[in-house]
């Protein structure tokens, strides 16, 4: 754990927010890579998108972090603007709300195409592994008390502890490589085609939420709850509520068939 990377033996730099930096370029890097393939595309319209909506998200899950730890924050607005200091943020909000920015702004440059939304979810996967790689770091975002033999012992702790964040960083970095494969082969599913010619895109998009999803509810009984109320466990809810959703998008937007006009109609438009 090393929260902080001296330089020069005098300026300290706290990691987190570096690790974020980092992860932001890398992101930003793997999603031009992706757009710069497909050409047919306006690239300044699409990354004047991408960079509202990710100011967007960051604002948003600041502000519901804010909200969630208000005893530690209160009303000091230095802390709430100093994210240098206190790197602080809501990981379902941000990308919740970054991802329905950036369809808004999409739709209102006529981009309905799922496919940018499936090189949004790639290039997040690698944000979300840097990001929790730099929470390891600092010492943030740590599990529960876990056994000798599967937990780390971190400074001026007495016990154990499950490394929640590298589990984390861990995960999306695999989950970068599988959605990388799908991007080539999910097409070729039958079951997703739905008797049609060619797939819809937005299969990986759909595939990042589940994970999501998923991930977040297996690590829920290693971690402290981040949003409770009383003996109300929101994490729990949040991850249900993402599942779910992924279960829907694939149902509404690839599976369902359209309605077949009726005879009836149709007769009326010929005799019209």
């Amino acid at each position: 754990m090393l929260p902080y990377l001296t330089l020069w033996g005098r300026l300290d730099i706290p990691l987190l927010p570096l690790f974020i930096l980092v992860g932001l370029f890398a992101s930003s890097f793997s999603f031009y890579r992706l757009l710069h393939r497909n050409a047919r595309y306006n690239e300044f319209a699409v990354f004047d998108a991408l960079l509202l909506s990710s100011l967007g998200g960051l604002v948003v899950g600041r502000l519901v972090d804010i909200l969630v730890r208000f005893e530690q924050f209160g009303w000091n607005y230095r802390a709430w603007l100093n994210f240098w200091v206190y790197p602080a943020l809501s990981i379902p909000a941000v990308f919740v709300s970054g991802a329905l920015l950036f369809a808004w702004l999409l739709r209102r440059q006529k981009i309905t195409d799922w496919e940018l939304l499936d090189y949004w979810a790639r290039a997040c996967c690698l944000l979300l592994c840097f990001y929790h790689l730099g929470l390891f770091c600092a010492g943030d975002g740590l599990g529960l008390t876990a056994p000798h033999f599967l937990g780390l012992s971190f400074p001026h702790l007495h016990q154990p502890l499950y490394p929640v964040p590298l589990y984390a960083s861990l995960f999306y970095l695999l989950l970068s490589f599988l959605l990388s494969a799908l991007e080539n082969n999910y097409r070729t599913f039958d079951w997703y085609r739905a008797h049609r010619s060619t797939a819809k895109t937005g299969f990986i998009f759909i595939t990042f939420i589940l994970f999501f999803g998923l991930f977040s509810l297996t690590m829920t009984p290693l971690s402290p709850a981040k949003y409770h109320f009383q003996a109300l466990n929101f994490d729990v809810i949040i991850s249900l509520a993402l599942i779910v959703t992924s279960f829907i998008l694939v149902y509404t937007h690839a599976l369902r068939q359209p309605r077949a006009k009726s005879s009836v109609l149709t007769k009326k438009r010929k005799n019209a």
